[in-house]
């Protein structure tokens, strides 16, 4: 099992910060902390693996890893970086 500690663990894109134990806020590194797009999901620890709570359309999801959890949110930051480079003028 893989434990993350009370502070914030950065990646290149993904920052992991631990609320408390079985807590976790996921955002995305590369947006301000000023803009609330930069919250990504929260994660709780269950019974039988882990809930995130996906923001902001409020959907649920269970996982069986924090991890799994993880790469979700790389996986949903690299799309939303993919759309909104769609955007931009050429």
């Amino acid at each position: 099992m893989t434990r993350y500690a009370a502070a914030a663990e950065a990646t290149t894109d993904l920052e992991v910060v631990c609320l408390c134990e079985g807590e976790w806020r996921l955002c995305d590194a590369r947006i301000p902390a000023t803009d609330s797009r930069r919250l990504i999901s929260y994660v709780e620890k269950s019974k039988d693996g882990y809930e995130v709570l996906w923001l902001p359309t409020l959907s649920v999801q269970h996982v069986s890893s924090l991890d799994e959890a993880m790469s979700k949110a790389r996986e949903y930051c690299a799309r939303r970086r993919a759309s909104e480079a769609e955007l931009l003028p050429s």
